[in-house]
């Protein structure tokens, strides 16, 4: 009884709205994350995208949720007892003041949403993954090797900035095109792949490039 009680309160039954506005904006992210070989390179137009999403129905109010709550506002004309009906269920707990409140707990929950976003993915971090992912996923570069030309070498910069004391600068740069026609040379191997075949202290590749040796075992680590 108890339980039937909860599940009929005002509050409850508008929140899982909010949630049916909201948590689709994190879903694709959450979804990219999960793959065997998640293609990194998607991570950050996905987090701008949810954080934008959020922000947006920080401003709108949130399409299912207003639905909601004109829906309950135009089928319940008396509610200064508290109760309402939506859709044949009587709810308990709607008034003026339980609408006020939850636009405040509405703000609140998107708030500290696209704040985790944020602290989860900090700018600077999501550079530096969608700078691994242009250097060390080959599903990312050219068909044709005679395509790699200066592919890459922005992103190869952005690695070299934020690992500067890993990595011999000038050196890597110069390495830069043969270690892409090499990649191209091996297949299409995932980016996991090609990192532990480089960070293997063993292996020819490990040898040839020494800086992206460092920086594919940065990536595994």
């Amino acid at each position: 009884r108890a339980l039937a009680l909860a599940l009929r309160q005002f509050t409850f039954v508008a929140f899982t709205h909010l949630l049916l506005d909201a948590l689709p904006s994190v879903q694709k992210l959450t979804l990219v994350l999960q793959a065997e070989e998640p293609d990194l390179a998607l991570l950050q137009p996905l987090v701008m995208a949810a954080a934008a999403s959020l922000q947006a129905q920080r401003s709108s109010g949130g399409a299912r949720l207003q639905g909601f709550l004109r829906e309950l506002a135009s089928s319940s004309p008396d509610s200064s007892h508290g109760h309402c009906t939506y859709r044949g269920v009587e709810l308990i707990g709607y008034s003026e003041v339980a609408v006020q409140g939850l636009e405040r707990l509405r703000g609140a929950f998107l708030d500290s949403m696209r704040r985790g976003l944020r602290d989860s993915y900090p700018g600077s971090s999501l550079d530096a993954v969608a700078a691994f992912a242009a250097i060390f996923d080959p599903r990312r570069y050219p068909q044709a090797p005679e395509d790699l030309g200066t592919n890459g070498e922005g992103a190869l910069r952005v690695l070299l900035r934020a690992f500067a004391p890993a990595v011999v600068r000038q050196r890597a740069l110069g390495d830069f095109e043969l270690f892409k026609r090499v990649v191209c040379s091996l297949g299409r191997l995932g980016p996991r792949a090609l990192c532990a075949k480089l960070a293997c202290a063993s292996s020819e590749l490990h040898e040839l490039f020494p800086d992206f040796a460092a920086l594919a075992a940065l990536a595994l680590a």
